[in-house]
């Protein structure tokens, strides 16, 4: 077999999560780490696959004379025996890089790169060359050409005449140099090509488990959970995971039950916490069962259940001690003091700070320093919730500003929301009520969004998909059954017909037919049962849809909401209007939504009603004078959601447009909107009374958003625009009542 997975503990050397924050900073952090992931993978991979030249050469012990052998090496090459190079480059190598002296790997790999290429041996010769690529990440050697490097292996990515698992491993090479430097989402598709390559036979099915256990780590690092899920759902039931090293498998398990945190689903986190503990017990992996019990004992007291996350958390405090793992250290203490601020202990919880910071000097000094931001982070917001308890406002807002800017904004939401119900707080202390009621608003709006971005909406959109499908074969199932019965009874019905023509010849057969009569009865109720299971499970499925609905329109809603906190802020005219517009085009949907989940109908809504709600919006969103008459004038139409958005986001530019240029701050006037079923066709009318509007004036302005939306809805409704002018101004969309989908009462 070709190609083993050499496994990294990922996790005690590269990776940190702070709970109770459950802040998880999704670029620079997160990316350096699986730098250096990646490359400590390539670097186990030479040492298990570079035996093809230098295997021929018995090594005992490492520790070389290396003057010695580098004047063989010489020999070597006055003599012009290129194998020879090759096989003493390979000794050489292989001792500096058990003293890890990365230095002196990289000069003799370039060396051996150079050599293996003259023997034509394209495998070696890319194995040197991509281990080098790693150190120079390493050393961080800026004056390499990283792009062209990751060029010259990436052209060998479809050499036949390599082993698939060489090709694997190019894959992911340049997968990872895509996800670092150009688009995330193409480095995942290459390293779905990696997978492909490693799955072929010849290659060991480890190397693949551990393929997707990098993808679903891009994966994460994409805020991609679901997808980040399944691929480690798909590993831990791979019939290989099972012997895979223990301490792969504690690390997969480990990262689901992160995974199942980052979306709030405890159940199945604690399911997969309690498999990676129990696993790293049973193997003596201390360092990473103290891992999994800070995380998930954080994840405990975040949930409510104080004492037993303190039980976790103290028993990963020692080890860490004993092994001077002061990061950790000081997030064990951090969670403490969340803690006790659960149980309003304000002396344990300023105790726990000063243990935390004195701990923090030395993840200062030690040379594991990266992720030092996050720990300040969650430091700062357990100090400002103890000040705050403590009533010393003075203190509080230092603390939220230290590390406050739009990159700690956009990599720590978690900060973001907590710090604003922080100002929300201390500004209700001390009074300030306006202040207090916008950072609250600021809290709730991000709150909300930050709902979404953890999936579990997408979760439980998922989870009603998944049921309405069950739901659907149950249908299916129950109607095969109910036509069988069918079938079976009109033949019972047939035998009664048949019988009651010879009841006058054959009297003696009027106690079979009554068992007979009984038996159709029997199968007649059981019959309604199954049509009333039929019913309820479609009355179900209803629910369901009005469901989904109902969550469409509050996203919506989320979004308007923001755009609204946009608009405040914002002074230029042109934004404000810019966002205005696009509130109300939100709206416009938000709107239809409301009208499908409020309904009886779920395929399409009531036109009258929709409009009136669609109009009433946009005037007060307009703030239009009071003498501006309204005049609506729809038919009792019942169209379906399709035909039903692009008419809806028509009427909204053409209202809008009427609102803003014709009537505009017009003291009187009017603005009339009809839906009107003429003929053949379904006319859309929206006139007003204010400034006139020429025949060619949609051409004129044809660059604005608001034409071009107009001009697109149009056309794919293959309707046709009309306007006339004259004592009112009016713009009529015409369109083929066959090109409109209508519901049937």
């Amino acid at each position: 077999m070709i190609g083993t997975n050499p496994f990294v503990d990922y996790r005690s050397q590269f990776k940190t999560k702070y709970f109770p924050l459950n802040i998880k900073k999704k670029t620079d952090v997160i990316v350096r780490a699986m730098k250096w992931t990646t490359m400590s993978m390539v670097l186990c991979i030479v040492l298990m696959h570079s035996s093809d030249v230098s295997g021929q050469v018995e090594i005992n012990d490492f520790e070389i004379n290396h003057i010695e052998y580098q004047q063989k090496y010489r020999q070597a090459i006055i003599d012009g025996d290129k194998k020879r190079q090759a096989e003493l480059l390979e000794i050489i190598v292989k001792d500096y890089n058990a003293q890890s002296k990365w230095d002196s790997v990289y000069r003799y790999n370039n060396l051996i790169a150079e050599v293996q290429l003259e023997l034509g041996n394209k495998e070696r010769y890319l194995n040197a060359y991509m281990v080098n690529i790693s150190i120079n990440e390493i050393l961080e050697n800026s004056n390499s050409n990283h792009k062209e490097k990751i060029e010259e292996i990436a052209k060998y990515m479809d050499d036949l005449d390599l082993s698939n698992f060489r090709r694997g491993e190019i894959a992911v090479m340049v997968g990872k140099y895509i996800f670092y430097n150009v688009d995330r989402d193409s480095a995942i598709v290459v390293m779905d090509k990696a997978i492909a390559f490693a799955e072929m036979p010849e290659v060991d099915k480890a190397y693949a488990l551990g393929m997707r256990t990098q993808k679903a780590a891009f994966l994460n690092g994409m805020n991609r959970n679901e997808e980040a899920i399944n691929e480690l759902i798909y590993v831990a039931n791979n019939e290989n995971f099972t012997f895979e090293p223990a301490l792969k498998r504690w690390y997969v398990l480990d990262q689901l039950g992160e995974l199942f945190l980052d979306i709030e689903d405890y159940r199945k986190a604690e399911e997969y916490f309690t498999k990676a503990i129990r696993l790293a017990e049973e193997n003596n992996y201390v360092s990473s069962e103290a891992d999994s019990k800070l995380i998930f004992g954080g994840a405990k007291i975040k949930e409510g259940k104080v004492d037993e996350g303190q039980l976790m958390i103290n028993q990963s405090l020692e080890v860490f001690r004993s092994k001077n793992k002061y990061r950790n250290i000081v997030s064990v203490f951090t969670t403490l003091g969340e803690s006790y601020l659960k149980k309003n202990n304000l002396n344990k919880v300023k105790s726990s700070i000063d243990s935390a910071e004195i701990y923090l000097d030395y993840v200062q000094e030690s040379s594991i320093a990266t992720n030092r931001t996050a720990i300040m982070i969650n430091l700062n917001l357990l100090k400002a919730e103890y000040y705050l308890r403590s009533e010393k406002y003075e203190m509080i807002e230092p603390l939220l500003l230290e590390f406050f800017d739009d990159k700690v904004e956009k990599d720590y939401p978690s900060f973001t929301l907590r710090s604003n119900y922080l100002y929300y707080e201390m500004n209700k202390a001390k009074g300030n009520t306006s202040a207090s009621l916008d950072y609250y608003e600021r809290y709730i709006a991000q709150r909300d969004a930050l709902a979404d971005k953890n999936n579990s909406v997408r979760v439980q959109l998922i989870e009603s998909q998944f049921n309405r499908q069950e739901q659907d074969k149950q249908i299916a199932v129950l109607d095969a059954v109910t036509k069988e019965q069918q079938k079976s009874l009109s033949t019972r019905n047939t035998a009664l017909v048949i019988g009651g023509f010879m009841l006058a010849f054959l009297a003696g057969l009027l106690i079979g037919l009554y068992r007979l009569f009984k038996k159709n009865k029997e199968y007649q109720s059981k019959l309604e049962v199954q049509n009333m299971t039929i019913q309820n499970a479609l009355a179900e499925n209803k629910i369901l849809i009005k469901e989904i609905h109902h969550r469409v329109k509050n996203n919506l809603q989320v979004i308007s909401s923001l755009l609204s906190l946009q608009e405040r802020k914002v002074t230029d005219e042109n934004t404000k209007e810019a966002l205005k517009s696009s509130k109300t085009r939100v709206e416009t949907m938000s709107i239809l939504h409301q009208s499908l989940y409020q309904g009886d109908e779920v395929r399409g809504i009531g036109v009258k009603k929709y409009f009136t709600d669609l109009i009433s919006n946009l005037i007060d969103t307009y703030t239009v004078n009071d003498n501006i008459q309204t005049r609506i004038d729809i038919d009792e139409l019942r169209i379906d959601v399709d035909s039903m958005i692009p008419i809806g986001l028509v009427a909204n530019e053409l209202i809008c447009n009427a609102l803003k240029h014709g009537l505009g701050d017009r003291e009187n006037g009017y603005i009339a909107v009809s839906l009107k079923e003429v003929d053949d066709k379904v006319i859309l009318s929206v006139a007003d009374s204010g400034a006139k509007l020429s025949q060619n004036a949609l051409k004129v302005r044809e660059g604005s958003l608001g034409v071009k939306l107009i001009n697109a809805f149009t056309n794919r409704l293959d309707g046709k625009l009309e306007v006339q002018t004259g004592s009112e101004t009016k713009i009529s969309l015409l369109i083929d009542k066959e090109n409109i989908n209508f519901i049937d009462e």
